[in-house]
């Protein structure tokens, strides 16, 4: 419950700062879990199916759990929708099981982030 109790205050201070947070995942029973958290959520796939939405300047905060799990094809997807209000927090482990389809994004966004530091 601890998972759920820090996901539920991330996203208390989220909507404090105006964002409408929203919570993706590549499982159903993933997405059911950040639910728990009081976090709108749905399949990473789902998101992804909807189309792109139009940038109404609103901030948004979507948290993307799992992460292990997405193929590198639906990250780079989901990243390049991103609108300039926009924050993610990634949540994932990387002693999980890997992407269902290719790709790694877990070793990949850790290179990105040692070569940003």
């Amino acid at each position: 419950m601890i998972y759920g109790n820090a996901l539920a205050a991330i996203r208390e201070a989220a909507e404090c700062e105006g964002h409408k947070v929203e919570g993706f995942a590549p499982t159903s029973r993933a997405a059911q879990n950040l639910g728990e958290a009081g976090i709108e959520s749905s399949t990473l796939q789902r998101h992804l199916a909807r189309g792109e939405e139009p940038n109404d300047g609103q901030k948004r905060f979507f948290v993307l759990d799992e992460l292990s799990l997405a193929s590198t094809k639906q990250m780079n997807e989901f990243l390049h929708r991103l609108k300039e209000n926009d924050r993610v927090l990634l949540v994932g482990d990387t002693r999980q099981h890997e992407a269902f389809k290719a790709g790694r994004p877990v070793p990949c966004q850790n290179a990105i982030r040692r070569e940003c530091l």
